[in-house]
C-alpha cells in the first residue's frame, strides 16, 4: 500500500491510500494509453526544455489539452481512497465529484502520484529528472491558472 497527503484548493490536507497497484492487464493498457497521449507533445516539450528549439509553452499546452478524459482519471484512481473513501466502484460517483469539484489541481496531483506508484511512465535512467521538471511546470501552470481565475474581475462564462 502507498500513502500520500495532498492539499485541496482550500489548503485542507487529505490522506490518500493506493490499496494496490493496477493488475498487469489493466495497468499495461493504462501505461500504453498514457504514453500515446503524451508522446507527441512531450517530444516537443523535452526539446524546448533542453534548449533545442520548440515552443515550450505551446507544447505544454498541447500536452495538457491531450489529457482531458475524465474516464482516464477515474481508471487511474481505481484502487485509491481519499480520507478512507473509495474513489472507485459503483457508488463512488458522488464521492469523486464531491472530492474534486473545483479541486482540479488536487485531482491532477493524485493522478500523478498513482502514475508514479504504478510506474506507468517508467523512463530510462536520467529521464526521471525530466518528468519531475515537467510535473513542476504543470503544477506551476495550474497554480497560475487557479490564481488568475480567482483574481479575474470578469464574470464566469455561462453554461
Amino acid at each position: 500500500m502507498h500513502e500520500f497527503t495532498l492539499p485541496d484548493a482550500d489548503g485542507d490536507l487529505h490522506t490518500y491510500q493506493v490499496i494496490a497497484r493496477h493488475k498487469v492487464d489493466e495497468g499495461y493498457k493504462l501505461m500504453r494509453r498514457l504514453q500515446a497521449l503524451i508522446a507527441g507533445p512531450l517530444g516537443g516539450l523535452i526539446d524546448g526544455l533542453a534548449g533545442k528549439g520548440g515552443n515550450t509553452g505551446a507544447d505544454l499546452t498541447r500536452a495538457l489539452d491531450s489529457i482531458q478524459d475524465m474516464g482516464l482519471a477515474k481508471q487511474l484512481l481505481a484502487h485509491t481512497t481519499r480520507d478512507g473513501i473509495p474513489m472507485f466502484g459503483p457508488t463512488s460517483a458522488k464521492s469523486f465529484n464531491d472530492a474534486y469539484q473545483g479541486n482540479y489541481l488536487e485531482l491532477d496531483l493524485a493522478c500523478f502520484e498513482v502514475i508514479k506508484h504504478n510506474r506507468f511512465l517508467s523512463l530510462p535512467a536520467g529521464m526521471s529528472g525530466v518528468l519531475r521538471l515537467i510535473q513542476a511546470k504543470v503544477q506551476a501552470k495550474m497554480v497560475a491558472m487557479d490564481a488568475g481565475a480567482e483574481t479575474s474581475s470578469e464574470p464566469p462564462p455561462s453554461a
